[in-house]
């Protein structure tokens, strides 16, 4: 056999072992009988990569206007979970939607093509105008059993992948699992690291604190050259991620170094700017990504290279040079970025 003809058979092969590993069936649900499952507690969303509920109420208005005209709703995926419960594998954000709609927790709001139910819940709508959104009908792939998570993951990611539907760390989280990925979930928790490095509510819920842990150490270990790195944060994070998650399974004592290293940074950052932290003002309630990294890196740096390293007043984080630095325009550019850590860690390290 050719070898050509070696490659088409490998390549036929490829295909059908991974077709096999995706079996599912097309089904269609009313809306009525998806939310009495949902309010008898017989979903599940896997939280563990899923994302928490983030819909405004104006996004969820939105939806429901579109049941409530009959717009073509797009595909949710379904599959068979433990106990016999239904894993939500994508669609927790509409269904979530719906249920609190019949629930009455949702006032439909700034909808501009059915007006007339602005400021109306539910209750507050015709008979046969529930009727119709009790048996509006939901269109659902159900993966059948022995779809393994991964294959679930793998599902989840992609459908999310496109548009703008998740931001790059919350697809992060929902594609990847391992050590590393688990660690950086924990950090977020330290009571120094919220105090720290603050944001609000809709950040968090959209995991922001793991884009900051991640971005502190995957810059800290690729710091001077960031190799790889071209310009494009989510694709270097991504790698950085998949590679740690690995290295995790490996070598049993990495968690412990990695979490002394995170905490090390922050009790320096505390001692050397205080309240302060990585706020761009002693009043604000949000962390500027360029600001955390450049702070939090270039602390690592200099501790790295001097352990013993003293902790010094940091008052120059409010001055105008570094202030230049740290400003979002181009601020992922690899030389910006490596400038801004430069700054402070010569800065600790009296080399500026």
């Amino acid at each position: 056999m050719s070898e050509q003809s070696n490659v088409m058979v490998e390549i036929a092969n490829q295909i059908r072992e991974k077709k096999q590993e995706v079996r599912y069936s097309t089904r269609e649900y009313v809306a009525e009988y998806l939310i009495a499952k949902f309010k008898q507690d017989d979903f599940y969303i896997p939280l563990e990569y899923q994302r928490n509920f983030v819909w405004t109420d104006k996004e969820c208005s939105y939806f429901i206007e579109s049941v409530l005209v009959g717009l073509p709703i797009p595909y949710m995926f379904f599959a068979d979970a433990d106990e016999g419960k239904i894993e939500i594998v994508d669609g927790a954000q509409r269904m979530t939607a719906l249920a609190n709609f019949a629930n009455g927790d949702l006032t439909l709001t700034g909808l501009e093509m059915l007006t007339t139910v602005n400021g109306k819940t539910y209750a507050d709508l015709p008979r046969e105008v529930q009727r119709r959104f009790d048996n509006s009908n939901f269109r659902v792939v159900f993966l059948e059993e022995g779809t393994t998570v991964e294959v679930r993951q793998e599902i989840f990611r992609r459908i999310n992948s496109s548009g703008k539907k998740l931001r790059s760390q919350e697809i992060r989280r929902g594609s990847m699992d391992g050590g590393f990925s688990r660690l950086v979930a924990e950090l977020t928790q330290d009571a120094l690291f919220k105090e720290l490095a603050p944001l609000s509510k809709t950040a968090r819920k959209h995991f922001d604190d793991q884009e900051l842990v991640t971005r502190f150490f995957a810059y800290a270990d690729g710091y001077p050259n960031f190799e790889g790195y071209k310009d494009r944060v989510a694709e270097y994070l991504d790698k950085y991620t998949e590679t740690m998650d690995r290295k995790f399974a490996e070598q049993t004592g990495s968690r412990d170094q990695y979490t002394t290293r995170f905490k090390d940074m922050l009790n320096y950052v505390k001692g050397a700017i205080g309240d302060l932290g990585f706020r761009k003002t002693p009043t604000g309630n949000s962390t500027p990504h360029a600001r955390f990294e450049a702070i939090s890196v270039g602390v690592a740096i200099a501790l790295a290279q001097n352990p013993d390293l003293p902790i010094q007043e940091m008052s120059w984080v409010m001055d105008e040079e570094f202030q230049q630095l740290v400003r979002s325009d181009s601020a992922n550019v690899k030389a910006k970025l490596k400038a801004r850590i430069d700054y402070v860690a010569d800065k600790l390290l009296g080399n500026r």
